[in-house]
Protein backbone atom coordinates (compact mmCIF):
# COMPACT_ATOMS: atom_id res chain seq x y z
CA UNK A 1 0.00 0.00 0.00
CA UNK A 2 2.77 2.53 1.34
CA UNK A 3 3.74 1.78 -2.78
CA UNK A 4 0.68 3.57 -3.90
CA UNK A 5 0.53 6.38 -2.18
CA UNK A 6 4.36 6.46 -3.13
CA UNK A 7 2.98 7.00 -6.71
CA UNK A 8 -0.13 9.14 -5.45
CA UNK A 9 1.78 11.67 -4.22
CA UNK A 10 4.27 11.92 -7.23
CA UNK A 11 1.83 11.81 -9.63
CA UNK A 12 0.24 15.16 -7.52
CA UNK A 13 3.34 16.47 -7.17
CA UNK A 14 3.93 16.42 -11.19
CA UNK A 15 0.65 17.47 -11.55
CA UNK A 16 0.83 20.48 -9.68
CA UNK A 17 3.99 21.51 -11.35
CA UNK A 18 1.77 21.04 -14.62
CA UNK A 19 -0.79 23.66 -13.51
CA UNK A 20 2.36 26.17 -11.84
CA UNK A 21 4.26 25.77 -14.93
CA UNK A 22 7.17 25.74 -12.73
CA UNK A 23 9.43 22.47 -14.21
CA UNK A 24 10.77 23.44 -17.66
CA UNK A 25 14.26 22.58 -16.73
CA UNK A 26 14.09 19.19 -18.94
CA UNK A 27 12.08 21.00 -21.69
CA UNK A 28 15.46 21.20 -24.15
CA UNK A 29 16.38 17.71 -22.80
CA UNK A 30 14.89 15.48 -25.21
CA UNK A 31 13.74 13.05 -22.49
CA UNK A 32 10.08 12.84 -22.34
CA UNK A 33 9.79 11.26 -19.27
CA UNK A 34 11.71 14.15 -17.54
CA UNK A 35 9.05 16.73 -19.56
CA UNK A 36 6.27 18.60 -17.43
CA UNK A 37 5.16 21.94 -19.27
CA UNK A 38 2.50 24.05 -19.15
CA UNK A 39 -0.39 22.75 -21.07
CA UNK A 40 -3.29 23.74 -19.45
CA UNK A 41 -4.36 27.41 -19.15
CA UNK A 42 -5.66 27.87 -15.52
CA UNK A 43 -9.28 27.77 -15.72
CA UNK A 44 -9.30 24.30 -17.04
CA UNK A 45 -9.63 21.19 -14.66
CA UNK A 46 -6.77 19.17 -15.60
CA UNK A 47 -7.55 15.87 -16.49
CA UNK A 48 -4.86 12.68 -16.01
CA UNK A 49 -5.19 9.49 -18.05
CA UNK A 50 -3.62 6.24 -17.00
CA UNK A 51 -1.63 4.14 -18.90
CA UNK A 52 -1.33 0.34 -17.61
CA UNK A 53 -1.09 -3.43 -18.55
CA UNK A 54 -3.54 -5.37 -17.79
CA UNK A 55 -1.73 -7.63 -15.14
CA UNK A 56 -0.87 -4.35 -13.37
CA UNK A 57 -4.97 -3.77 -12.65
CA UNK A 58 -4.97 -3.97 -9.38
CA UNK A 59 -2.28 -1.49 -8.44
CA UNK A 60 -4.08 0.49 -11.27
CA UNK A 61 -7.35 0.31 -9.00
CA UNK A 62 -5.79 1.26 -5.85
CA UNK A 63 -3.81 4.12 -7.60
CA UNK A 64 -7.21 5.72 -8.97
CA UNK A 65 -9.13 4.75 -5.43
CA UNK A 66 -6.51 7.19 -3.89
CA UNK A 67 -6.79 9.80 -6.95
CA UNK A 68 -10.26 9.50 -6.23
CA UNK A 69 -9.87 11.67 -3.06
CA UNK A 70 -8.55 14.41 -5.15
CA UNK A 71 -11.52 14.16 -7.80
CA UNK A 72 -12.38 17.83 -6.84
CA UNK A 73 -8.46 18.91 -8.27
CA UNK A 74 -8.64 17.09 -11.51
CA UNK A 75 -10.21 14.21 -13.84
CA UNK A 76 -8.92 10.62 -13.88
CA UNK A 77 -9.72 8.95 -17.56
CA UNK A 78 -9.03 4.63 -17.11
CA UNK A 79 -10.26 2.49 -20.04
CA UNK A 80 -12.31 0.38 -16.75
CA UNK A 81 -14.65 3.66 -16.63
CA UNK A 82 -14.57 4.24 -20.27
CA UNK A 83 -14.36 1.75 -22.19
CA UNK A 84 -16.69 -0.84 -21.18
CA UNK A 85 -19.39 -0.83 -24.36
CA UNK A 86 -17.13 0.85 -26.79
CA UNK A 87 -17.20 -0.59 -30.27
CA UNK A 88 -13.72 0.79 -31.45
CA UNK A 89 -11.66 0.20 -27.91
CA UNK A 90 -8.55 2.06 -29.85
CA UNK A 91 -10.27 5.19 -30.71
CA UNK A 92 -12.25 5.36 -27.12
CA UNK A 93 -8.34 5.50 -25.66
CA UNK A 94 -7.43 7.84 -28.37
CA UNK A 95 -9.34 10.38 -27.25
CA UNK A 96 -9.48 9.77 -23.76
CA UNK A 97 -5.23 10.29 -24.58
CA UNK A 98 -6.40 13.73 -26.75
CA UNK A 99 -8.05 14.94 -23.87
CA UNK A 100 -5.70 14.54 -20.89
CA UNK A 101 -3.68 17.08 -19.77
CA UNK A 102 -0.89 14.45 -18.73
CA UNK A 103 -0.67 10.46 -19.18
CA UNK A 104 0.38 8.65 -16.06
CA UNK A 105 2.13 5.10 -17.26
CA UNK A 106 2.36 2.50 -14.74
CA UNK A 107 5.41 0.98 -15.84
CA UNK A 108 6.79 -2.47 -15.58
CA UNK A 109 7.68 -5.69 -17.61
CA UNK A 110 4.06 -6.18 -18.66
CA UNK A 111 3.94 -2.77 -19.87
CA UNK A 112 7.22 -2.49 -21.66
CA UNK A 113 6.18 -5.94 -23.66
CA UNK A 114 2.47 -4.94 -24.21
CA UNK A 115 1.71 -3.75 -28.00
CA UNK A 116 -1.67 -1.99 -26.92
CA UNK A 117 0.63 -0.09 -24.19
CA UNK A 118 3.71 0.42 -26.70
CA UNK A 119 1.12 1.83 -29.17
CA UNK A 120 -0.57 4.32 -26.40
CA UNK A 121 2.71 5.26 -25.24
CA UNK A 122 4.26 6.39 -28.68
CA UNK A 123 0.92 8.06 -29.75
CA UNK A 124 1.24 10.26 -26.65
CA UNK A 125 5.05 11.20 -27.00
CA UNK A 126 5.44 11.34 -30.69
CA UNK A 127 1.88 12.66 -32.01
CA UNK A 128 -0.16 14.02 -28.91
CA UNK A 129 3.46 15.59 -27.31
CA UNK A 130 1.87 14.95 -23.75
CA UNK A 131 3.65 15.52 -20.48
CA UNK A 132 4.15 11.67 -19.41
CA UNK A 133 4.91 11.02 -15.53
CA UNK A 134 5.99 7.29 -15.31
CA UNK A 135 5.64 5.42 -12.14
CA UNK A 136 7.82 2.42 -12.08
CA UNK A 137 6.40 -0.21 -10.59
CA UNK A 138 9.33 -2.52 -10.68
CA UNK A 139 12.70 -2.32 -11.10
CA UNK A 140 12.84 -2.03 -15.13
CA UNK A 141 15.73 -0.27 -17.48
CA UNK A 142 13.71 2.12 -20.27
CA UNK A 143 15.13 0.43 -23.56
CA UNK A 144 14.22 0.47 -27.19
CA UNK A 145 10.85 2.35 -27.45
CA UNK A 146 10.31 3.29 -23.80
Amino acid sequence: MESIRNAARGILYNLDKVIDGTNREAEDSGNQFNTIQTVISSTDKPSIMISYCHENKEFCGKLLELLSTHRDEFDVWIDQTHCQSASDLWEVIAYGMEQAHVIVCLVSNHYYESKSCRREFTYAVETLKKPIVPVLLEDIEPKGWL
